[in-house]
């Protein structure tokens, strides 16, 4: 729902990162390193691609936030 927060946890050995390819999505987020998260509260209402920015588009996913 739109104020929730979205948790992007990396349980894996290689880093991630979230790039967001939809407008108006929150802004991209840092290197999350093995073992670690990265929390985003997603503010507007729709859905959201993004991809990994360190793996690419093989690495994808969507959000869909309602009211």
């Amino acid at each position: 729902k739109m104020g929730d927060t979205v948790r992007f946890q990396n349980n894996g050995a290689a880093p991630h990162s979230v790039e967001w390819d939809t407008p108006g999505a929150p802004a991209n987020s840092p290197i999350i390193s093995a073992g670690n998260f990265w929390d985003v509260v997603m503010g507007g209402m729709g859905t959201f691609n993004y991809h990994c920015g360190v793996h690419g588009l093989s690495m994808a996913g969507s959000i869909t936030v309602v009211m």
